[in-house]
């Protein structure tokens, strides 16, 4: 594990494991911000941010009220991450790589949810 000061915010980075079962598997803000710093220290990993939204459409996590909320406390550096990865995910999602679960609905789904980044 390593520690990185980004902005006023002390975290720890984690594997995809371990950002996995710290954020509980919803999206929450820890979430976003956990990921947002994968795309500003450039290692995103778009499939597995495309399945972890692909399976909250199903459980129905997909709320304009997790990116408001969210936006509302986060550095604007997360949220320019974010502007930036969503569009990429969004790609992704047609790339025709493996994704479990996807399906014409939840691609509009989660491309909606993109959106509001």
């Amino acid at each position: 594990m390593t520690t990185n000061l980004q902005s006023h915010t002390l975290f720890t980075d984690l594997d995809e494991a371990g950002m996995e079962s710290i954020t509980g598997g919803v999206i929450t803000s820890l979430f976003l911000d956990r990921w947002a710093a994968r795309v500003i220290a450039g290692t995103p990993n778009l499939g597995r941010i495309s399945q972890r939204l692909v399976s909250e459409f199903y459980r129905g996590g997909l709320t304009t009220a997790s990116v408001t909320n969210w936006s509302a406390g986060t550095s604007a550096a997360n949220r320019a991450a974010w502007k930036t990865a969503a569009p990429l995910v969004s790609n992704f999602l047609g790339s025709g790589a493996p994704i479990a679960g996807l399906t014409p609905a939840a691609t509009t789904a989660v491309r909606a949810y993109l959106a509001l980044f």
